[in-house]
């Protein structure tokens, strides 16, 4: 979702809109908004708005949404 949320139509859909900090093994990286902020309905809306106009290109009934981040 990073590529979508650093988009100022959607950054304010993200968890952390100015991104945050990481820092793994005593290293600091800037990382970008990546995830969607899930108390914010807009989030659902987008998702929504996405899933139908993408699904009816499928022939499969069910999908992976990959929900593992937030």
């Amino acid at each position: 979702m990073h590529h979508w949320l650093t988009l100022p139509r959607y950054n304010h859909l993200a968890e952390c809109p100015d991104g945050f900090d990481l820092t793994l093994q005593g290293h600091t990286t800037r990382m970008p908004p990546l995830s969607l902020n899930p108390t914010d309905r807009r989030s659902t809306e987008l998702m929504e708005g996405l899933f139908s106009e993408l699904l009816p290109h499928f022939s499969s009934e069910k999908f992976n949404v990959g929900c593992d981040e937030t």
